[in-house]
């Protein structure tokens, strides 16, 4: 997982089943020289992941409403997994897919399996992350009346345009994210220690939720969206709300609002949020 985070492409072996390349076997040899790291970052890459994206994309793909967004289809998982996990940029996307291609080749880990369902059904997590990246990349259509909504997201000059142009998948990851309430890690205010109890060393995190209420309860339901999104001043508020999130989670989560900066993040004051560095006591 911590590959993926780090990797925005990588290619699985048809001859081997198993990741390959040169950074892949670079990251193994770092890990076994400096594992401590690598672990206290896997611990806090966990606690950011599972209340932000795993678990609410999980909810919402089990909620009968999304059928109002998407044409749901009952696709199987081959043959797409592998295209898709070759043009996804979402970092637990390709874990996930990756892991699930190398289970079709007969390939296996306890560890994984007992990590996944710490926090859900596999095969609906599969199936989530699946269908989430069919959209994305347009094989899954919108229904009638989110493709009214979709189109306008699309035509050029009625969204102001700040940094980022938001077009549709701004529209598709708010209407996501109103359904399967998110919790957001406060990137400013994690805190990350280690310590040493006898002969075991201990890691800990003291992490702060938010659920962002602000900006999804901001933005009014489906049939409404066009409306509130004509009045210019409306626009202004949304954004710069979801200017900060962006700014909040993009080192760490960028399975949403991958387009939504208002500001760059070059500038003073609007710089990208970075966790703190472990420290121990």
């Amino acid at each position: 997982m911590v590959f993926s985070k780090g990797n925005a492409a990588y290619q699985i072996s048809d001859a081997h089943d198993q990741i390959i390349g040169d950074t892949y076997t670079s990251l193994c040899n770092d890990i076994s020289d400096n594992f401590s790291r690598y672990y206290g970052d896997f611990i806090s890459l966990v606690l950011r992941d599972i209340p932000g994206v795993i678990v609410p994309i999980q909810r919402i793909w089990q909620n009968p409403y999304l059928k109002q967004i998407i044409n749901i289809p009952d696709y199987g998982y081959s043959p797409e997994i592998k295209e898709l996990l070759q043009n996804t940029k979402d970092s637990i996307a390709r874990f996930f897919l990756a892991y699930k291609h190398l289970q079709q080749n007969g390939f296996t880990d306890t560890k994984i399996d007992l990590f996944t369902c710490e926090f859900g059904n596999q095969s609906i997590l599969f199936k989530a992350l699946t269908q989430y990246q069919m959209v994305k990349t347009g094989v899954i259509q919108y229904a009638a009346d989110a493709k009214k909504i979709y189109d306008y997201f699309e035509k050029k000059g009625n969204i102001y345009r700040f940094l980022d142009r938001p077009h549709s998948n701004l529209l598709f990851d708010v209407l996501i994210n109103q359904l399967a309430y998110p919790f957001h890690c406060n990137t400013n205010m994690i805190r990350r220690y280690k310590y040493k109890a006898k002969s075991t060393h201990m890691y800990t995190d003291l992490t702060v939720y938010d659920e962002c209420r602000y900006i999804y309860e901001w933005l009014p339901a489906l049939h409404q969206i066009s409306t509130a999104f004509a009045n210019r001043s409306y626009q202004y508020i949304f954004r710069f709300a979801l200017d900060g999130l962006v700014k909040s989670r993009q080192l760490y989560n960028n399975e949403f609002f991958y387009q939504g900066s208002v500001v760059p993040d070059t500038i003073d004051d609007f710089l990208p949020h970075k966790m703190a560095v472990r420290k121990e006591i």
